[in-house]
């Protein structure tokens, strides 16, 4: 036995291999396992969705190396334990959101005192868009989604005023 190796290393090759293996090959090989489980007559169907699950919460980490994915998820429960104490409101949505004028929902995008998830709040109640959909993003994404919305609805209403002008002009 070589002195400078212990015997539970790995050799230099396979130490190599696994430090560029990527998340993505590992979710690869994590979805091919997952369907072979799948099927009901021979299969396991929980680990089959387990297995399911883990891919598509580990989907985002899929550019990484895998031998660094533990850190990187460390640091991302930290800053969600940290971000935690942040995310308390200052200040309260209005109630009524389904009615709230274009240019309260204008006020409420510019002021950084309210957190993201009245943001996500007055999306989903004032413009129906999905909360999944709003979770996923960040507090500017979600900012940016809203304004995109406000200016949907505006767009909307000017075309059906010049709608119904058109359709005035053309009765007399």
């Amino acid at each position: 036995m070589n002195s400078d190796k212990r015997p539970l290393d790995k050799p230099a090759s396979q130490q190599a291999r696994a430090d560029g293996l990527k998340v993505r090959e590992v979710l690869q090989y994590m979805s091919a396992l997952a369907s072979l489980h799948a099927n009901p007559r021979t299969g396991n169907l929980l680990l089959s969705e387990a297995l399911r699950d883990f891919t598509n919460a580990l989907e985002p980490y899929a550019g990484i190396r895998a031998s660094e994915l533990g850190s990187v998820l460390q640091e991302s429960k930290e800053r969600n334990r940290i971000s935690r104490g942040k995310e308390k409101p200052k200040i309260s949505l209005p109630s009524q959101l389904e009615e709230l004028p274009h240019e309260c929902v204008e006020e409420i995008l510019h002021d950084e005192r309210y957190t993201k998830s009245q943001l996500m709040e007055l999306g989903t109640h004032r413009f129906g868009i999905s909360h999944s959909r709003l979770v996923r993003l960040n507090r500017k994404d979600v900012l940016a989604t809203i304004s995109a919305a406000v200016d949907h609805e505006r767009s909307l209403r000017v075309i059906s005023q010049e709608a119904r002008r058109d359709a005035a002009k053309r009765t007399s």
